[in-house]
Formats: structure tokens, C-alpha cells, sequence
């Protein structure tokens, strides 16, 4: 990802337990953060502001790390738990900082005057589910996740669960599924063996519609993308668009 419009951020996760910056421009290396937690850090590093500068965040094996984008000094840490499969991106809106893995979900309130006491910093933790390799999204007041096919809606603002089921797939051995993705009034879960729900966020979170798209060997693990009034679906094996 690129930061600062000068620079190049590369998580390499479990090759070398590194978080790398380069020089966008001539590719030199601006500096390098060396973290055993890397080692199970497949998300996205996360950009927001803070203050009158910005903040770097990601989600390790174990805990959520803050660092400084220019230098990569750690400034605060967040603990959470151990073993989960692989630590997904987090999510954040104008007050909280959002992660979800393994058994917890959490909440971090987004306050630059704060020290980096992390029970301070935690606003409510959750040990009630979480997920270990899907991204949550923020919709409205709400919080949702989507893991191994179990879709959770918590209050953003305390954690509370508002509702939790299992959404219908045909392959009852999968349960994987993509991060969830939302547009408008609607949140779209893809799971692993073709199966797409289309859920009104305004309705109480029922599914609307249930798609399905056919494969001899369904594996659709990639989160879909949203492209104005399209929709790009990516199995192992094919790219999908999907219209209206």
C-alpha cells in the first residue's frame, strides 16, 4: 500500500516476520520493523488520521500494534489473544479502531491526547466470537463479521450482540467465507462454495437474495469488489461481473 504519496508499506507476514517501507520513487528502503508477531499478520497495514499527523495500525498474532508511518517506532500495543488462524485487517470509524480474531472482538477508542495504557485505550472487549481471517465492517451503529459462514451483528458502541446465525450454503462441509463488503442500504456475504446473500442492513439484517454461482470445485475465498452498479466475483478458477 502506498502511504504519504512517498512511500511503499510491504507486510511480508510469515516469509520474514517484516513490515517494510520503500522509497515509492527509487524503491531504497526508508526502514525496516523487525516483530515475531508478523508472523501470522496477513492484513492489510491500516493508514488513518490521528492528531495532526497519522497513524499506522495492524493486527499481529497476539496483538494490535500502532506505529509511526515515517519512522515505524511503535507508540502503543493492544493485546489480544494467540492463535488465531491468520489476523484480518481492521476497521474503523470517526471514534473507535475495530478487531475481530479468534475468540475477540474489540474496540479502541480513536484519541490522540490519550497515553498508551491499553486499558485506556480498549472502550468494551468481546470474547463471544470473533473471526480469524475476515475483515469486520462498520454499518451505521452497527458492527458485523462473517466467520465460517456465521454472521454476527454487535452494537458498535458497547459490542452487545443485536443478532447472530448461520447463513445457508449448499456445501455443508465449507463454511469459509470473503470479508464482507457493503454498498447503500445492503451488505453482501460471499462464501466459500458459490453462495452469495444480499442482506438489508435496514431490515434487521435479513437476506434478501440468495445467488448462486456453479463450479466443479468451488473455491471463492477473495472478497468482492464493487464497482459503481457491477460487482467483481474471483473463484480460484474464474472472474465474475456481476450486473444488476
Amino acid at each position: 500500500m502506498i502511504v504519504d504519496d512517498y512511500q511503499v508499506l510491504c507486510n511480508t507476514g510469515s516469509l520474514n516476520k517484516q513490515l517494510i517501507s520503500l522509497d515509492k520513487f527509487n524503491g531504497r528502503l526508508n526502514w525496516t520493523v523487525d516483530d515475531p508477531a508478523l508472523e501470522k499478520a496477513f492484513g492489510t497495514p491500516l493508514v488513518i488520521p490521528q492528531g495532526e499527523g497519522s497513524e499506522l495500525l495492524l493486527l499481529m498474532n497476539g496483538k494490535i500494534s500502532s506505529r509511526s508511518p515515517r519512522t515505524g517506532a511503535e507508540t502503543w500495543i493492544v493485546t489480544m489473544p494467540k492463535g488465531g488462524w491468520m489476523p484480518p485487517s481492521l476497521s474503523f470509524d470517526e471514534t473507535r479502531i475495530y478487531a475481530s480474531c479468534s475468540e475477540t472482538t474489540l474496540a479502541i477508542r480513536r484519541d490522540s491526547s490519550m497515553s498508551a495504557d491499553e486499558e485506556e485505550r480498549v472502550e468494551w472487549s468481546m470474547s463471544d466470537g470473533g473471526s480469524d481471517y475476515t475483515t469486520p465492517i462498520i454499518c451505521g451503529d452497527s458492527l458485523a463479521t462473517l466467520d465460517r459462514s456465521i454472521l454476527t451483528i454487535r452494537s458498535a458502541t458497547d459490542g452487545e450482540i443485536v443478532t447472530k446465525r448461520r447463513l445457508p450454503h449448499k456445501d455443508n462441509d465449507s463454511g469459509l467465507s470473503a470479508s464482507l463488503v457493503a454498498s447503500g442500504d445492503y451488505l453482501f456475504a460471499q462464501l466459500l462454495d458459490g453462495t452469495c446473500h444480499v442482506i438489508d442492513i435496514a431490515d434487521g439484517f435479513a437476506i434478501k437474495h440468495t445467488n448462486y454461482i456453479e463450479e466443479a470445485n468451488p473455491n471463492f475465498l477473495a472478497t468482492p469488489a464493487l464497482l459503481q452498479d457491477r460487482m467483481l466475483i474471483r473463484s480460484d478458477a474464474f472472474l465474475y461481473c456481476i450486473g444488476e
